[in-house]
């Protein structure tokens, strides 16, 4: 009988002890700070600078570029007629000063005046070859930075304007997490503060983050990311930026921010 008597105590013991053990892990648990959001990826919009019809697009999404590799092509007849139209005035401007020069030589009589008119007209002919030219190269579509295409938004044979997007490239060295600081916790994250980001589907990885940029701005909780509950929360729109050295990081991937130990 004494036996059982100290066999249920010590139960009652384990049993208190497990209980108090899995509270405190409980509220420390749900004690710990984190910030969740989707990851992003710094992105530019590329375009060409003169209008026109595509003639050749090398690239669709998903691909990776390098920098200055051709994008994409305008067909550039009308450009090239243009360059050499003004290549040939300009030429001729030239031809027409120095037979000026040469004539009034001969003469042995100066007049600065036509010389000064038919010198300014050179310089025209002289800029509109060089408009020409920077025109004509703008025909073709260079990648600015080493990344991968996002977004291929015009197809071969449509006519764009000047500076309408023709791709959208991310740059994979400059991810960043998208996040809201509720309003109740504005005292706890600042700016250049050091995060841990972490993913579900690698529990065990974690990868530096630094929050670079708080919305003085209050709004509600975007309702494409939090439940109904959560909408009608103040928050802080934050930024936080990623160091991943290991390339594992994809844009869109939900995350975990915390503070670092």
């Amino acid at each position: 009988m004494k036996k059982v008597i100290i066999l249920l105590i010590v139960i009652a013991v384990l049993a208190i002890g497990f209980f108090a053990g899995y509270r405190y892990l409980y509220k420390k648990a749900d004690s710990v700070f984190k910030l969740s959001g989707e990851i992003q990826m710094t992105q530019v919009d590329v375009a060409f600078k003169v209008s026109g019809t595509i003639s050749h697009r090398y690239f669709s999404e998903g691909m990776s570029v390098k920098k200055d590799q051709l994008l994409a092509e305008l067909n550039n007849e009308t450009y090239l007629t243009q360059q050499k139209m003004a290549q040939a005035n300009e030429e001729a401007a030239k031809w027409g000063l120095e037979e000026l020069k040469a004539t009034l030589k001969k003469s042995g009589t100066t007049n600065n005046n036509l010389l000064e008119k038919t010198q300014a007209q050179l310089d025209a002919a002289s800029a509109n070859r060089e408009l020409a030219n920077y025109q004509l190269s703008y025909t073709k579509l260079n990648s600015p930075l080493d990344g991968i295409i996002l977004a291929a938004y015009k197809e071969e044979g449509e006519v764009i304007a000047a500076g309408a997007p023709v791709f959208s490239i991310g740059d994979p060295n400059k991810l960043w997490l998208r996040t809201y600081l509720p309003e109740t916790k504005t005292d706890t994250v600042k700016l250049g503060q050091k995060m841990i980001i972490k993913i579900d589907s690698m529990p065990n990885e974690k990868f530096e983050g630094k929050v670079v940029f708080i919305s003085d701005k209050a709004e509600f909780t975007p309702k494409q990311i939090y439940t109904t509950e959560e909408r009608v929360k103040l928050v802080y729109k934050v930024k936080i930026e990623i160091a991943d050295t290991k390339g594992i990081l994809k844009p869109g991937i939900p995350a975990d921010a915390f503070l670092e130990e």
